[in-house]
């Protein structure tokens, strides 16, 4: 039989038990991080209750619509409609330079007209003689504007001094039958991207700060006497800018050849005798009608200051609106309460800059379709504008024909009541 050997003796009468680690803290430390522990617990809970409350007088607004659709100026409308004054004082001396790119980029819009009208008469002789009697006035205007282009390449450098607008080719969409392809894109010769994480207007208000104060004011901001301000060169060519845009030939010539530059975002020539003067600050009426591109997701924050939705805050969302910037937004904004979606009815006669063989209206329906079929916003309200109504009136009233560019209107007449009368 094998052996055994006895456990050694116990040295206690109790059984060996695992102490506690805090056995040894003293009472009063104990106490003490309970309490500090309870507190954390109560901060986190008040935290939790502020952050439901504060969602739950929040509202997220989704904005939808192709480029140059009207989002941008909507969502400055919103800011000045619930602002309490003064909303666009410190960013003027930025808006500022958008504006003078914006009259730039149309005044060599129209120079590069006249260039093509002047060098291809042949193209049309019933206008070869218009174009030899006005061919003298025509050359010195683009020689004495020429600086023009550097002025331009001047202020994109400011604006967008780390990249340029991005030149993209995305595979052409196939046309509906109801839609002819013979629109013209009146796609501006260069354009100006910025990207929306980038501080542009900050960024801005450090190269034109003209005193210390820290006070916004109209013109604080804008150091007028910097030889290298843009709005000192073109000041320079005021008598020569206004000479251009009350000359009767050149309006002439741009319809002759059916080009409608004051149907493009960002027109200023009906008041560039204002805007080259010496001192120029934008007015309000200025920064709702300029235009810059934004590429990427911007957020736009307002307090709502009157009506049933006073008090709450709205979280506007602009996802961009050209074709490639449309890809994957739907699931990062599956909780939005509201979408507005924007369609300019002004552009039946208009295409895509960046697929020339897409109509921009029939853009406008496709976008609404993909939409209103997208589950994962099935829960938000749905809003939509239909802008740009006075352009489409000066179209209609020019004479311009919507069945020519949308074949179901048939012969019904081409008067803004017919047209704009739902069915």
């Amino acid at each position: 039989m094998a052996s055994t050997r006895s456990p050694p003796p116990s040295t206690s009468s109790y059984p060996m038990l695992a102490l506690p680690r805090d056995a040894h803290v003293p009472r009063e430390d104990r106490e003490e991080a309970k309490r500090r522990s309870n507190e954390i617990d109560e901060q986190l809970r008040q935290e939790g209750i502020a952050l439901r409350k504060r969602r739950a007088k929040e509202r997220k607004i989704l904005l939808l619509g192709q480029s140059e659709s009207g989002k941008s100026t909507l969502l400055k409308q919103f800011q000045l409609l619930h602002s309490t004054g003064g909303v666009f004082d410190a960013e003027r001396a930025s808006w500022r330079l958008i504006i003078f790119h914006n009259l730039v980029r149309s005044i060599l819009d129209v120079l590069d007209e006249i260039n093509t009208a002047v060098t291809n008469t042949k193209e049309h002789p019933d206008n070869e003689e218009f174009y030899r009697t006005h061919s003298t006035t025509f050359k010195t205007m683009r020689v004495r504007l020429s600086p023009l282009s550097q002025i331009a390449d001047l202020i994109a450098n400011k604006l967008s001094p780390e990249s340029s607008s991005p030149t993209l080719s995305p595979l052409p969409a196939e046309p509906t039958s109801d839609w002819t392809a013979t629109a013209s894109s009146n796609a501006p010769a260069t354009e100006i991207s910025v990207l929306s994480s980038y501080g542009w207007k900050s960024a801005l208000r450090k190269l034109h700060v003209g005193s210390p104060s820290p006070r916004p004011s109209l013109d604080f901001s804008i150091d007028f006497d910097n030889e290298n301000d843009p709005g000192r060169l073109l000041v320079a060519f005021h008598d020569d800018l206004v000479g251009l845009c009350q000359n009767k030939a050149v309006w002439e010539m741009l319809r002759r050849r059916k080009v409608r530059v004051e149907n493009m975002s960002g027109f200023f020539l009906d008041d560039i005798d204002r805007i080259t003067k010496p001192r120029y600050i934008p007015t309000d009426d200025d920064i709702l009608k300029a235009r810059l591109k934004t590429l990427g997701v911007s957020e736009t924050v307002c307090t709502v200051n009157s009506g049933t939705e006073k008090g709450y805050v709205w979280r506007i969302f602009d996802v961009g609106g050209a074709r490639y910037q449309r890809a994957a937004w739907a699931p990062h904004f599956d909780d939005v309460n509201c979408i507005i979606f924007l369609a300019p009815i002004s552009a039946f006669d208009q295409v895509l800059t960046e697929d020339p063989n897409v109509n921009r209206l029939e853009d406008s329906l496709m976008m609404w379709k993909d939409l209103c079929k997208n589950k994962i916003l099935a829960g938000a309200s749905i809003v939509l504008f239909l802008n740009k109504c006075d352009l489409l009136q000066v179209k209609l009233e020019a004479g311009v024909r919507l069945n020519q560019f949308l074949v179901s209107y048939g012969d019904r007449p081409n008067d803004y009541a017919t047209v704009t009368k739902s069915e």
